[in-house]
């Protein structure tokens, strides 16, 4: 039983660390927020005699529409498995439960068993025993 309640104990754990990484990533892990960087052309390149790269900037993804979409139709997703996941993990502690009254009734009827006593007139009085020498 203990065993049981302690890989239990470790299943919820694992689930409580995976829906934390579930819900914690919902918003970025498809690459809603992807970003680029681009560089504008800078009017001091090497043919002016300034030697400049140009100015860089930060600009959303092409690909982020696309997966924001994306994220909207996975997420529920994700969250009805992360659900399923739970009921389970529920139907475990259940089950568990569902063991240890098995046992503990069991044990009180035992505990509550008695064996009658003899009867007053034993089938074995009742024998005749005298061909026995």
């Amino acid at each position: 039983m203990n065993t049981m309640i302690a890989d239990a104990e470790v299943l919820v754990g694992a689930y409580e660390d995976l829906v934390a990484g579930v819900l914690g990533g919902k918003d970025t892990v498809f690459g809603q927020n992807a970003t680029v960087t681009n560089t504008s052309p800078s009017m001091s390149g090497p043919w002016s005699g300034g030697g400049g790269s140009g100015t860089q900037h930060v600009d959303p993804s092409p690909a982020a529409a696309s997966a924001v979409e994306f994220a909207a139709s996975m997420n529920p997703a994700q969250e009805k498995v992360l659900e399923f996941a739970a009921n389970a993990i529920e139907l475990v502690g259940q089950f568990i439960a569902g063991v240890d009254r098995a046992g503990q009734t069991y044990a009180a009827t035992d505990r509550a068993a008695i064996f009658p006593p003899p009867p007053e007139n034993p089938v074995a009085a009742h024998m005749d025993h005298s061909d026995q020498s």
